[in-house]
C-alpha cells in the first residue's frame, strides 16, 4: 500500500553514508551543442480531490491508491506539500488539514521521478523519466512540458537555479542538462562516460553539483562550462541525494562504500 506519513524531527543518523566532499579532480569535459526542446503547454488539469480522512490529525498518514510509488516531495508556495507518484503518473498536493488533490499525468506512463522542486516562477518542477520529459506545474493545475532533445535520457534528479534554468540529471545519457526559460536546452557529457548521473543540487554560488550511481564519484559543471569530476575516496558507491549545507559545504548519501 502507498501511503505519506507527516511526523516530528528526530535526532539520530537517517542516511546510507554521508561524506563532505573531498576529492580528486579526475577529467573534465566541454558542453554538447544547445538544442530546442519541445515545450508544450497543456490545458489546465482537473485534481481528484479527496477530503481528509478522519484519523488524519492523529496519525499523520494518507493512503494512496495502491501503487502509486510516492516519491520526490516538497513544500510548495501555498503551505502545501507536494508529492510525485512515480508508478502512478500522478503530482499529488497535500494540504495542511489533510486534503488530497492528485493531477494525473496526460502520459500515463510520464513516471514523475525522485524529486520535485519549487523554481523562481513558483511553479513545481519535476523530471519525468518515463516520458522523457521536464514537467512544470502550476499551484492551480496547469501542465507544462518540455520534451528532452536525446531519447532515452531517463532525467531523474532536478535543482532550480535563481536565473530561471532547470538543472536535471541524466541517468540514461550520462549527462548534465539545463532547461533555459526560452526552453532550449544544453547538455555535459560527463567525461568519463555514463556514470549514471542521480542527484543533482545547487551550491550557494549557483553551481550545480551531482552525484552519480554507478562511478563512485561527484561532479560539477563550473562557471566555465566545464564539467569536473571528483573521485569518492571510500570508492564502490552509489551516489543518490546531494544537498548543499548553509556553510556552502555539499553533503551526499550513498549506498555501500565504506
Amino acid at each position: 500500500m502507498s501511503r505519506l506519513t507527516r511526523a516530528a524531527a528526530v535526532a539520530g543518523p537517517r542516511l546510507i553514508s554521508v561524506l563532505a566532499l573531498t576529492a580528486v579532480l579526475v577529467g573534465a569535459a566541454s558542453p554538447v551543442v544547445a538544442q530546442q526542446s519541445g515545450c508544450t503547454s497543456r490545458a489546465q488539469l482537473t485534481p481528484d480531490v479527496k477530503a481528509p480522512p478522519a484519523e488524519f490529525a492523529e496519525t499523520g498518514e494518507l493512503h494512496l491508491a495502491p501503487h502509486s510509488g510516492p516519491n520526490g516531495i516538497v513544500s510548495g508556495p501555498d503551505d502545501a506539500m507536494w508529492v510525485t507518484e512515480e508508478d502512478g503518473s500522478r503530482i499529488a498536493r497535500i494540504g495542511l488539514d489533510g486534503e488530497l488533490r492528485e493531477y494525473a499525468m496526460p502520459d500515463p506512463h510520464s513516471g514523475p521521478g525522485a524529486n520535485i522542486v519549487v523554481g523562481p516562477d513558483g511553479a513545481l518542477w519535476f523530471p519525468e523519466r518515463g516520458g522523457n520529459r521536464i514537467g512544470r506545474l502550476t499551484t492551480d493545475g496547469v501542465l507544462t512540458e518540455c520534451a528532452l532533445p536525446r531519447a532515452g535520457s531517463l532525467p531523474i534528479g532536478v535543482a532550480a537555479a535563481a536565473d530561471g534554468g532547470i538543472w536535471f540529471a541524466e541517468f540514461g545519457r550520462g549527462a548534465i542538462g539545463r532547461l533555459d526559460p526560452s526552453g532550449a536546452v544544453d547538455e555535459f557529457s560527463i567525461p568519463s562516460g555514463n556514470g549514471q548521473p542521480a542527484g543533482i543540487a545547487l551550491a550557494p554560488d549557483g553551481t550545480p553539483w551531482f552525484t552519480q550511481w554507478s562511478a563512485s564519484r561527484v561532479g560539477r559543471v563550473t562557471p566555465e562550462r566545464q564539467v569536473v569530476e571528483l573521485d569518492i575516496p571510500s570508492g564502490s558507491s552509489r551516489g543518490e541525494i546531494i544537498k548543499a549545507d548553509a556553510a556552502g559545504a555539499l553533503w551526499f548519501t550513498m549506498q555501500g562504500g565504506r
